[in-house]
């Protein structure tokens, strides 16, 4: 999977721009949709032009009798941060429709991705891929309603989400996207056993993470609201901590997932991870399946003595798709770009294993593989030439191994289970002969280094004749992308043969089969 940071400037910091539209649901009898909205911009004011660039959108939906206006303290801080914070006013009396308040909420998701592709629209050009539903008590149940059976947003995340009418706690089993569930710990308006605990555990998705806000209030999800203050009155136990630290750790936590989920920023990823391992004010439960993978390997043939030399991307023929889409690797991935990034030193496969140790981490427990990019300091990340690959459902039930293949290098294979740190899986070949599966199965490229070793011409798994005869002698001479040129300084040449192929020969790959 690619990762791109979508907004350009994600440091910056913007004005807040306003507008109120109503939208007419046509699948709906044209049922109106009064809609508050809140936009990066240059400067603060209603109607003022939207900020240069793309935003995610979010779609909130409200409370029980609580106006948008209480949710000011969301929009304060994210807006500034590069979302678009999209809020609908239906719903609002004493009797709503939680079905309607849902599906309000869905369609404005795809109402605003159309608005950016409308040259009328005030938001023209200026709405990312990224999108979320968010919602407070009867508006996060009714996100739940929103999100069943519905792919087309990044993710939900929900406040102290109440049941509703259908039931948002059945709904949860039929929601797919990432979903991140606030509690309160000391909330006795929707008390968490009966309400969000239960939508946490029924929801079958692939990502699912369950904050709670120790001490946490239910109102104090949200700015003062009379309404919600009123009702909160009548129960106990109260808060025992303030609205504004509810706030503070609510977007400790909230930022950096939108800023993976909607974004792609993965260093969010980690943060957010952290934050739940080194939890202050929560307690928190997670299942999830995304994987960062971040693997470090040497190639013998371009190594000189530091790092890896990067002669192969200056050919013309260095290709913008990855090659080993033929025999033997077979590998149908459409891994593609348009340039190649800066340090790109060439394509590599990863492939991960799921085995109860190294030696029956056979070709039968792959459960993923991926091309990437390996850079001239021996990381291998993803198409940007910066990011960490990144694996989506990935189950993994035992212990993960991680396989690297390469043109004309014997593969290799992690000796020990790949450890995870705060989401980000990480393994580090080049420190000793040993982090590779085997006997010897990487090369000693002095100064305490290793790396995989080169003159697999053929890409069979051994170093032999047939690597010398067709494989470099039909190409000797050219000045191409080869896989004959084992030292990967653009040509096909005597020294690949006789520094390399020769030294290496007799030599097999240890991957178990």
């Amino acid at each position: 999977m690619v990762i791109i940071i979508t907004n350009s400037a994600l440091s910056q910091t913007y004005g807040t721009g306003n507008t109120s539209v109503t939208y007419n649901d046509p699948d709906r009898n044209n049922r109106s949709i009064p809609t508050q909205i809140f936009y990066p911009a240059n400067s603060n004011g209603t109607n003022v032009p939207v900020a240069e660039g793309e935003f995610p959108v979010i779609v909130f939906g409200h409370g029980f009798v609580m106006g948008y206006s209480a949710y000011e303290y969301l929009w304060q801080a994210l807006v500034p941060q590069g979302y678009i914070l999209v809020l609908p006013t239906t719903e609002s009396g004493f009797s709503p429709n939680h079905l309607a308040l849902g599906l309000d909420l869905r369609f404005l998701v795809g109402k605003l991705k159309a608005e950016g592709l409308n040259p009328a629209s005030l938001f023209y050009n200026h709405i990312s891929d990224g999108s979320a539903i968010m919602g407070h008590s009867m508006g996060g149940g009714a996100s739940f309603l929103a999100c069943q059976n519905f792919s087309d947003v990044s993710a939900m995340i929900t406040f102290a989400a109440a049941e509703t009418n259908p039931s948002a706690i059945q709904a949860a089993a039929s929601i797919q996207v990432p979903t991140l569930v606030f509690s309160g710990g000391n909330d006795c308006v929707t008390p968490p056993p009966n309400h969000q605990v239960p939508m946490y555990n029924n929801l079958a998705n692939d990502c699912k993470t369950f904050i709670s806000i120790t001490g946490g209030g239910h109102c104090y999800f949200a700015d003062y609201n009379f309404n919600c203050a009123f009702g909160e009155l009548t129960c106990s136990p109260s808060p025992t901590i303030t609205r504004d630290q509810q706030h503070a750790i609510i977007l400790s936590h909230l930022v950096p997932y939108l800023e993976f989920h909607l974004k792609g920023n993965q260093q969010a990823w980690i943060t957010f991870n952290n934050l739940l391992n080194n939890p202050t004010g929560i307690t928190s439960l997670q299942s999830c399946n995304i994987r960062l993978i971040d693997v470090k390997a040497f190639l013998e043939g371009p190594f000189n003595g530091t790092n890896l030399n990067t002669y192969l991307t200056g050919l013309t023929d260095f290709p913008l798709s990855q090659p080993y889409n033929v025999a033997p690797w077979n590998y149908l991935g459409s891994e593609i770009v348009t340039t190649v990034p800066l340090n790109v030193v060439d394509w590599i496969l990863v492939e991960l294993r799921d085995a109860t140790s190294a030696a029956t981490a056979t070709a039968s427990t792959r459960i993923a593989s991926q091309a990437a990019f390996l850079m001239n300091d021996g990381s291998i990340r993803d198409l940007d030439g910066t990011s960490y690959q990144q694996f989506d459902n990935l189950i993994i039930q035992h212990s993960l191994f991680v396989v690297l293949w390469h043109r004309n290098h014997l593969g290799i294979m992690s000796a020990l289970p790949v450890s995870q740190t705060d989401g980000v899986y990480f393994y580090n070949f080049t420190t000793g002969v040993g982090q590779a599966f085997g006997i010897n199965a990487q090369a000693n490229l002095g100064g305490n280094h290793y790396g995989m070793y080169s003159g697999d011409i053929t890409g069979d798994g051994q170093i032999d004749m047939t690597d010398k005869n067709p494989g470099w002698a039909i190409n000797a001479g050219f000045k191409e992308y080869l896989s004959s040129d084992v030292d990967m300084d653009g040509q096909s040449a005597n020294p690949d043969k006789n520094d390399l192929w020769l030294k290496n020969l007799g030599k097999m790959s240890q991957i178990p089969d």
